[in-house]
């Protein structure tokens, strides 16, 4: 069985439940933060207090936050005989990008996630992502195979106080650069974008209908969302087969199923502009603006 991981909260939820059945875990992850490892370390406690044991494979190229390093660490200290962690010393040519968990239940039956997602809480739930859950036998011992050549391989090393000390002084170096790069990637989404929007998008919401895909952060549409499009005048289509009455689609920034691609794929078809809720803000904006002005 193989099994799409793409929306909301799917990965989580199947990895802590996962997690939940095992007798061991395999976790090989390029890049986890400590908000990451927080959202699943109560499932990962809680396997290894009912006696289940795990083996995990740090990134560090891209980097690992010393945190995550930390409490992982911590947990392998209190858990001697059943976690056990380490991290991978890339080469000179290539990187640890591997984003994979593999879990075998007590019952013996051994499943997976692999994809795009890595240990972060981004990954987790916030970004883009796309994985699969799979329980294929072969798929499964090839993936055991490769965890092994890594884990026990040569480039697979202990995490000892020296290397976390000076691991530590250069992730502090590394963060002045961080700050600079997230500045220019602010600079760069604050760039002009020129869009050819049909004449007849709307500029205001009051006597316009609106279509939404998708989610928009801390505005639940039947509490916040469409009080708000219907106390300012506005409609809204709510199916995608009724799409074609809609003025303009909303596409909201997290991702809400199949059931909005079929929003996306009505509006493509029948010419409805698609547009990013920062764009719907913006509309919002100016019908607030007409308003005070009477």
């Amino acid at each position: 069985m193989i099994e799409t991981l793409l929306y909301e909260n799917e990965t989580v939820d199947r990895f802590r439940s996962e997690l939940s059945r095992a007798r061991r875990f395999h976790f090989a992850f390029g890049l986890l933060s400590n908000d990451g490892l927080k959202v699943v370390e109560d499932a990962l406690t809680r396997c290894l207090k009912a006696g289940g044991q795990g083996r995990v494979l740090v990134g560090v190229d891209m980097p690992t936050h010393p945190d995550a390093i930390r409490q992982l660490h911590k947990l392998e200290t209190r858990y001697k005989k059943q976690l056990e962690l380490r991290r991978f010393q890339s080469g000179k040519r290539h990187i640890f990008h591997v984003k994979l968990a593999v879990f075998e239940s007590r019952n013996g039956k051994q499943t997976a996630i692999l994809g795009s997602s890595n240990l972060t809480r981004g990954g987790l739930i916030g970004n883009y992502e796309a994985n699969v859950f799979l329980d294929n036998k072969e798929s499964l011992g090839e993936l055991l195979d490769y965890f092994d050549q890594q884990f026990v391989g040569a480039y697979a090393r202990q995490i000892d106080d020296t290397w976390f000390d000076n691991y530590l002084k250069w992730w502090k170096e590394r963060e002045k650069a961080e700050r600079k790069l997230r500045q220019l990637r602010e600079r760069v989404r604050k760039l002009p974008a020129k869009r050819r929007f049909p004449k007849t998008l709307p500029k205001r919401i009051k006597g316009f209908a609106f279509a939404f895909t998708g989610r928009i952060y801390e505005w639940p549409r039947e509490r916040k969302l469409y009080p708000t499009v219907r106390r300012l005048g506005g409609r809204i289509v709510f199916s995608a087969d009724s799409i074609r009455n809609a003025d303009c689609l909303v596409h909201g920034e997290i991702l809400g199923g199949r059931k909005d691609t079929k929003k996306l794929r009505g509006a493509r078809q029948n010419n409805i502009p698609i547009i990013t809720e920062e764009e719907f803000f913006v509309i919002f904006g100016h019908e607030k603006k007409q308003r005070r002005q009477g």
